[in-house]
């Protein structure tokens, strides 16, 4: 077996004995840098956990609410609008005006534009971006009923 000291020249080697230097690490220094990065990766276990929280309370999922915002903002052609117009007056319930909006090929486009979209993919998917855009589509429709519905009652009531 050879030796790595063997290799070097006799000119570069040293007789001086190497010292380590074991001074005392400055604890303000290292508090100084280890302070922010606890305070940072806390608080994003927080968010997340509140995020967590909210979602099970509201039964929604937090990391599609950004892509549904997109594609209800970028959905809205007079095809579907005449679609679903055509629905309402004929009766239909939310959860079928939520199927036709969500199976509407102008929806069905925005929505593959997340089928890589980070958050999308950690939520499950386009199958789970669907299911809340019908869940988010389906309690609009029910609300809006529910609001018309008071309207309606509210001026029987001041006619």
């Amino acid at each position: 077996m050879i030796k790595l000291s063997e290799y070097i020249k006799d000119e570069w080697k040293t007789k001086e004995i190497v010292q380590s230097n074991n001074s005392k690490l400055d604890e303000g220094l290292l508090r100084l840098i280890l302070e922010p990065l606890g305070i940072y990766f806390i608080s994003k276990w927080l968010a997340n956990l509140l995020e967590k929280i909210a979602d099970y309370q509201d039964g929604f999922n937090s990391k599609l609410i950004k892509a549904q915002k997109q594609i209800v903002a970028n959905v809205g052609g007079p095809d579907i609008v005449q679609k679903i117009n055509k629905a309402y007056a004929s009766g239909a319930s939310p959860s079928r005006l939520a199927d036709i909006y969500v199976n509407h090929p102008e929806t069905q486009k925005e929505i593959n534009k997340f089928k890589n979209d980070k958050r999308v993919l950690e939520a499950g998917g386009i199958p789970a971006l669907k299911d809340a855009m019908k869940k988010l589509m389906t309690k609009a429709y029910a609300d809006d009923g529910l609001e018309k519905d008071a309207v309606s009652d509210l001026e029987k009531e001041l006619s």
